[in-house]
């Protein structure tokens, strides 16, 4: 079974081959080969043609097992702190933001836990230090809340008011 392929077919109608393997780390692919097998071309409908040749290069870099977790929390702005494998670092730095946002989209809709926790740490060791006033000019936010949306998000996220929350990581 390990040497068997499956066809994945992407949002642009692109099909490439890949082991049967990729199951280990989607658990998409797993539950649609389960209900169809591995002869069907599997749609990825939202996922582009350079995306998924991005995961399948980091999925054939792991053989296909998923890679140690990024520690928690994150130690330092440094990611390279965080994640074990160095190719992993050199990986997901070599993505801009625009292009690291379509990852995540699209390793969120494989269900693949491993590269979305690599990706979710890249982006916490962005933010990690930093002030508001600095990642309000990085990403040009320029609203501040009304005192109402201020109130919903408090009562929609209560967690952040937590005493260990702000001590640990409100460093503004």
């Amino acid at each position: 079974m390990s040497d068997q392929l499956i066809t994945l077919v992407t949002k642009e109608g692109t099909k490439i081959t890949t082991s049967h393997n990729f199951k280990n780390l989607s658990n998409l692919i797993q539950n649609v080969l389960e209900d169809s097998g591995p002869n069907e071309e599997i749609p990825i409908e939202y996922v582009s043609e350079d995306t998924l040749r991005r995961i399948l290069e980091f999925a054939e870099h792991h053989q296909f097992i998923a890679p140690a977790p990024p520690k928690k929390p994150i130690p330092s702005r440094d990611i390279s702190k965080a994640i074990e494998d160095q190719w992993d670092v050199s990986f997901i730095k070599s993505f801009d933001d625009n292009k690291l946002t379509e990852l995540i989209l699209s390793v969120n809709y494989l269900d693949m836990k491993s590269l979305l926790d690599i990706c979710c740490a890249c982006i916490a060791a962005r933010f990690k230090e930093r002030s508001v006033e600095e990642l309000r000019e990085e990403y040009h936010v320029q609203e501040e809340f009304t005192l109402e949306v201020e109130q919903a998000l408090k009562a929609e996220h209560p967690w952040v008011l937590e005493a260990d929350y702000r001590n640990n990581y409100d460093k503004s």
